[in-house]
């Protein structure tokens, strides 16, 4: 009867982190190539800023 537990978190376990596995909504921000809102744009997506707060930043 444990094996079926064990079965059964497992398969929980894979669904949950299946379901997790989306695509990140995109924020699209117009910026002069030039100044400080591009440069600041420029850090997050460098260092990977949006993606670890859950959405993928683009510069248009």
């Amino acid at each position: 009867m444990s094996v079926l537990r064990f079965a059964l978190a497992a398969l929980l376990l894979l669904a949950a982190t299946v379901a997790r596995a989306q695509d990140l909504p995109t924020l699209r921000v117009a910026v002069l190539k030039f100044g400080t809102v591009n440069w600041l744009t420029d850090a997050i997506q460098t260092h990977g800023l949006d993606r670890a707060e859950g959405f993928r930043l683009e510069t248009i």
